[in-house]
């Protein structure tokens, strides 16, 4: 298992589930309709609590101010997830092969 990363917020979105931020850079080169998929996480809360859910990835349009950040990010949600079994400081951790599909990379065809 990979660390994809600690939990800085979170927000609740109704019919989506829990958001947690930060969001993700999208990978260059790296189709939008390839980054939305859903696979399995394995949550460390804090306090060393160890929990496994369904995770949810998409990319999404933000209208920032700040010309210098991507205006689409990647986003990662937790369809069953709460703010109490997803607290913040909570580490999320992924599939080498989920990890290595966010980072734009594919399998090695060797």
């Amino acid at each position: 298992m990979k660390l994809l990363l600690t939990v800085e917020d979170h927000f609740l979105l109704k019919n989506r589930g829990l958001v947690v931020v930060p969001h993700l850079d999208i990978p260059d080169g790296v189709p939008f309709k390839d980054l939305f998929f859903s696979d399995q996480v394995l949550v460390q809360s804090p306090d060393g609590t160890e929990t496994q859910l369904s995770i949810a990835f998409g990319t999404e349009h933000f209208n920032r101010p700040n010309p210098d950040l991507p205006s689409f990010v990647l986003t990662v949600t937790l369809p069953e997830g709460t703010k109490e079994t997803v607290p913040i400081g909570s580490k999320l951790f992924v599939s080498e092969e989920v990890f290595m599909k966010l980072a734009g990379e594919g399998p090695d065809e060797t």
